[in-house]
């Protein structure tokens, strides 16, 4: 027997048995094999996704008022980085709600309450703003991982223009009226390493490495570099400009796109002709630091 169409509102998207119903769809035919149940009391059409968009979308029907995205799933929302053991292993979305409803308590939700979260329209979702996503991830996360965000934030890396700010000052803002809440420690720690111009978590992670070692001074992030007869050399990942030495992260990026990997070979040629040396890190030495440990107190200069 040919299965009965839904109607055109139910379709492409995921509703409430319960409005269904009420649509004259007949019970048995919520439990055809074509329709799926993303939650109890949802039913949807497709099949079962497995990006973080989709299936926050499937969640909306339930939401309802003063409900919003939140937490690691906000954060990945907005296109900011989350350590990759928590988006492997947190695979719960995080929902807050911020009125008197109480927080939703349903498997694969993990539900927090806010009383003053600033909620966004974002992608069709109620979504916390990309700030408040970070104080929130402070409550689980480490420095570094904060610090990484952080970076995210002061720079481009979110394709979301509200996730990219060019000041401090907002992140400071946030972190103040953090004081007193779970995560304020790490969060204040984090800021006064966040930086600009970092371009990548993997820069990021490289400079902490860098500054940690030896208590050397920090580099200089993604600046133009020019020779003595005033001709265009790069911009190295990072640089210390008055000894000439620049440090370059190469992801495997470099290494299977054919024009970035000539770009490569060409830049480092113009440094090392006007004088500089070039520290290359892959992701194995931060893996295994000992060696780079090494490398960087032979090479670059101590804290003042």
């Amino acid at each position: 027997m040919q299965k009965r169409e839904l109607p055109a509102e139910l379709r492409g998207t995921a509703f409430r048995v319960s409005d269904a119903l009420e649509s004259g769809v007949a019970a048995h035919r919520l439990r055809a094999l074509d329709l799926r149940s993303p939650h109890s009391g949802l039913r949807s059409t497709g099949e079962t996704p497995t990006d973080l968009l989709t299936r926050c979308l499937d969640l909306v029907p339930l939401l309802g008022e003063g409900r919003c995205f939140s937490h690691t799933t906000a954060a990945q929302l907005w296109g900011l980085p989350v350590p990759l053991g928590t988006a492997l292993h947190d695979t719960n979305l995080h929902v807050t709600s911020t009125g008197p409803t109480r927080e939703p308590r349903r498997p694969g939700i993990t539900g927090h309450r806010s009383a003053d979260a600033l909620v966004m329209n974002h992608l069709g979702l109620p979504i916390v703003s990309p700030l408040r996503a970070w104080g929130q991830c402070a409550e689980t996360f480490g420095v570094d991982d904060l610090v990484i965000m952080g970076d995210a934030l002061v720079s481009k890396w979110s394709p979301h223009r509200p996730a990219r700010f060019r000041t401090l000052r907002q992140l400071a803002q946030l972190v103040q009226r953090w004081e007193g809440r779970r995560g304020a420690l790490a969060l204040r720690e984090a800021l006064a390493l966040v930086r600009l111009r970092s371009w990548s978590p993997k820069e990021t992670e490289l400079r902490l490495f860098i500054v940690r070692c030896g208590r050397l001074e920090p580099p200089e992030l993604n600046r133009r570099m020019y020779a003595a007869d005033g001709s265009y050399l790069g911009r190295p990942d990072l640089a210390y400009r008055d000894r000439k030495i620049g440090i370059e992260y190469e992801g495997d990026y470099h290494r299977v796109s054919a024009s970035t990997f000539r770009s490569d070979i060409a830049r480092r040629e113009r440094f090392a002709d006007d004088g500089w040396r070039t520290l290359r890190v892959t992701g194995d030495d931060l893996a295994s630091p000992a060696e780079l440990e090494s490398r960087c107190r032979r090479f670059l200069p101590p804290a003042a």
